[in-house]
């Protein structure tokens, strides 16, 4: 501890009246500093069997940093009431700012008082944009052999107007941008032994985030969000959040639920993720975040999807239409260049039927006018889908096993061997059992997903 000082005591009726004025006061250890470039006490002593003593610290733009926590705070100001033991009334303390794992608080007003080794505070703070109000209780006791510190903190639910600078309220988001509802409910402890421990839970309603240099859109954002080490920006397992839409790169997916585990503000693991496509749902297996040079591979588990659905995507065109679903697994790398498929197969659950009604297919069957006409209202019993990527293109073959669902406008011609047309159009070919096969080559699924909404427009 180093301080000028200057002292002086006047003894009145058994106490003693004590006033000290210290300049360039400073205390420190291994991990702490206090300075104060002026501070003073005011107080009384009554020595009698038990000594006691009251009175009030004036402090005057102090300073203090904590290293192993990275707490700084500046511009410390106010009246500090002071007693040995028993209650006193607290006086106001303000601070001009606390910077805590990058969390900026300003203007924070507190009434202060400290009692034995016990110091006790409450007040409020603005983050740093204003926008966002802070209530908080505070308090330490410098005999403790459990919880040195504490402060419980609360930012009650807030919206955020649409397109604030996220980066202003916590600068680990520096170039996101976003607005909607957020609420936040925390607790900061200093242990003797193991340090420090933040927790905290954090509510969003509604809120949309842009970043450009993630590549991440999200809209719609709800749920909750449990830190067990705040400091550290690290979440407990398995926190779910909800989503309306969110793009990460060039892909984009709708009506989305979320379960993570967060390893700071843009790296985790993402434990499963599961969307609304083609009719069904499409659910991934665990795969951590952000990618690496090669990008993620991660297997989309398809849940019942449209079959027409899936048609009318590759082909571009609104043209199938039915009732039936496919399933399967579908594995995927998604990278700086796109998303490319590997093999895989997809087909109907054991028992279920479907129908496929498909106008304008010529060329879908490639000009064979059996299967053309067959598709446009066509019975299976199963269906087959297999997909392969070829030099960052895709290639889909289906296969539908069945029968049209009523006689055929075509008769056979013995010169070419072939069904033709029946110029009268006449329903004479009734078609028993057909086994259809649909080819699909070198289809680019990047472009295919931008068309269709399901890959970001650049």
């Amino acid at each position: 501890i180093h301080a000028k000082l200057n002292a002086s005591g006047v003894g009145e009726k058994g106490t003693a009246r004590v006033r000290i004025q210290a300049d360039n006061f400073q205390a420190a250890s291994d991990q702490w500093l206090l300075r104060f470039p002026r501070m003073g006490v005011d107080g009384r002593i009554s020595p009698g069997p038990k000594l006691t003593y009251r009175g009030v610290i004036q402090l005057e733009k102090g300073e203090f940093a904590h290293n192993e926590t990275g707490i700084r705070v500046s511009g410390i100001s106010g009246s500090v009431p002071y007693t040995s033991e028993g209650q006193i009334a607290a006086l106001p303390l303000t601070i001009e700012q606390v910077d805590f794992s990058g969390i900026k608080l300003q203007k924070i007003q507190s009434d202060v008082f400290v009692s034995g080794r016990t110091a006790i505070a409450g007040g409020s703070a603005d983050l740093s944009d204003g926008r966002l109000k802070m209530r908080f209780n505070a308090g330490a006791d410098s005999g403790a052999t459990d919880n040195l510190f504490h402060i419980d903190f609360e930012i009650p639910a807030t919206d955020l107007g649409a397109g604030s600078d996220l980066g202003n309220i916590l600068p680990a988001m520096t170039g996101f941008r976003g607005g909607g509802g957020i609420g936040l409910l925390g607790k900061i402890n200093m242990l003797p032994d193991s340090g420090l421990s933040s927790m905290a839970e954090i509510t969003l309603t509604d809120v949309n985030l842009t970043s450009k240099q993630a590549r991440l859109n999200v809209s719609g954002l709800s749920g909750t969000i449990r830190f067990d080490r705040l400091h550290e920006l690290r979440t407990l397992p398995s926190q779910v959040l909800r989503f309306q839409s969110l793009s990460l790169g060039p892909a984009k997916i709708m009506d989305g639920r979320v379960q993570v585990q967060l390893d700071g503000l843009t790296s985790g693991l993402m434990e499963r993720l599961d969307f609304a496509f083609s009719g069904g749902r499409v659910t991934t297996t665990a795969f951590r975040f952000p990618s690496q040079d090669t990008g993620m591979e991660i297997d989309f588990i398809c849940d019942r999807l449209q079959l027409a659905d899936l048609l009318n995507m590759i082909t571009g065109k609104s043209n199938a239409t039915g009732e039936g679903t496919i399933s399967g697994v579908l594995p995927v790398r998604i990278g700086s260049d796109g998303i490319h498929f590997k093999e895989a197969h997809l087909a109907t659950s054991p028992g279920d039927t479907g129908i496929i009604r498909v106008v304008d297919a010529a060329d879908m069957t490639g000009g064979i006018l059996l299967a053309e006409e067959s598709i446009r209202d066509f019975s299976y019993e199963w269906a087959k889908v297999n997909i392969e990527d070829s030099r960052d293109h895709l290639n889909m073959v289906v296969q539908l096993s069945g029968k049209p669902r009523r006689k055929l406008p075509l008769k056979f011609d013995p010169a070419r061997r072939d069904f033709v047309r029946d110029p009268s159009g006449e329903r004479l070919v009734d078609l028993k059992g057909l086994l259809l096969e649909l080819k699909f080559v070198d289809i680019d699924v990047n472009a295919l997903l931008r068309e269709s909404g399901l890959q970001s427009k650049k």
